[in-house]
């Protein structure tokens, strides 16, 4: 299983970007992440290049049809790139007292993870 995948740019290139989802979906680990970068419909790329981009609500609808949960979108840089996020589902984690215990939100990991850190992917 994975722990995360980045996928920039290229979602509009794909053929079948929902078969593109449902397979990063399958093959995340429970609570594995997904970050996709995109140009959104009627930005300056599309203008440019002439190429199909998706709205954020588009994207939204493709995630959580793949599965996801807690998907975010926001565009960003003039609303020139459009920025997505989102977990695979995970079974909730109860404590002792049967209470649900919340995932961290981004936040909170952004908060623990300093400028200094070294990231590194791989699969386990």
């Amino acid at each position: 299983m994975i722990d995360a995948v980045v996928i920039f740019w290229a979602l509009h290139e794909m053929k079948n970007p929902q078969a593109v989802l449902r397979e990063t979906h399958r093959v995340l680990r429970p609570g594995g992440k997904l970050l996709v970068v995109e140009f959104p419909c009627n930005s300056l790329a599309q203008k440019l290049w002439n190429e199909t981009y998706y709205t954020d609500k588009q994207l939204i609808y493709y995630f959580l049809k793949a599965g996801f949960k807690d998907v975010r979108a926001k565009q960003i840089e003039h609303k020139q790139i459009l920025w997505i996020n989102a977990y695979r589902g995970v079974n909730p984690v109860k404590n002792r007292n049967g209470r649900v215990i919340p995932l961290p939100t981004i936040k909170t990991l952004s908060r623990k993870v300093k400028k200094s850190d070294k990231v590194a992917s791989f699969e386990r």
